[in-house]
């Protein structure tokens, strides 16, 4: 397990979406640093557009429950994180993707996903230490995928893997 006070040594960018500005910007602080080149958005359509921006990011740090456009109440969040991670494989494949959820059982699209042979995917619950955060995003940019182990006793029960 990394410790929480290495620092990254290389220019990673890291696009963090979340729609909580607090979970947003401690994020972003943190990631920033250990030395991640970090850029934000709160919604669906603000994290596309940086998503494809250039040079595109390496990573993205996705909140499941983000609300579609900036304008939307945080409230009608739905799961528009998994899709906005949908798009951006589809558009960039190799772009890492960490998913980060308050919540155990939003697996379903993320499991999708999986089950399609994607690799470069984690979730992690929200709460952790920061260096399982570090540590999903070391993962992804191998292309590995890093399942939460709380997420995967749920998964286990649920989907019979």
């Amino acid at each position: 397990m990394p410790d929480d006070n290495v620092t990254a040594t290389n220019n990673i960018r890291v696009l963090v979406v979340d729609d909580d500005g607090f979970m947003r910007d401690g994020l972003s602080i943190n990631l920033s640093g250990k030395g991640y080149q970090v850029i934000q958005a709160g919604d669906e359509s603000t994290g596309w557009a940086l998503a494809m921006s250039d040079p595109a990011p390496d990573v993205a740090v996705i909140d499941i429950s983000i609300p579609p456009e900036p304008q939307v109440s945080r409230w009608t969040a739905n799961h528009h994180g998994i899709r906005l991670a949908q798009r951006i494989r589809a558009e960039r494949p190799a772009m890492g993707v960490v998913f980060l959820s308050a919540y155990e059982y939003h697996l379903d699209g993320v499991w999708d996903m999986i089950r399609a042979g994607q690799r470069g995917l984690a979730y992690k619950l929200k709460g952790r230490r920061s260096s399982a955060l570090i540590d999903a995003i070391e993962k992804v940019l191998e292309g590995k995928v890093e399942i939460d182990p709380e997420v995967v006793r749920l998964a286990d029960k649920y989907f019979n893997v």
